[in-house]
């Protein structure tokens, strides 16, 4: 998905490419298949479903 759009110069520049995927992908990316939430918040109501629906 990310690793053959961009040309890496050195392994530096990888690891922060990388780095910037992995944030996008759990905390930007909105998923239908859960419910129009990132991966990150689905992980939360799943791991702490209590401490969700008091704040709701």
């Amino acid at each position: 998905m990310w690793y053959n759009k961009i040309e890496f110069n050195n392994r530096n520049r990888k690891k922060v490419e990388l780095i910037r995927f992995v944030s996008y992908y759990n905390d930007a990316k909105i998923y239908k298949g859960v419910g129009n939430r990132t991966s990150r918040e689905k992980s939360i109501t799943y791991f702490y479903p209590a401490e969700m629906q008091a704040t709701q």
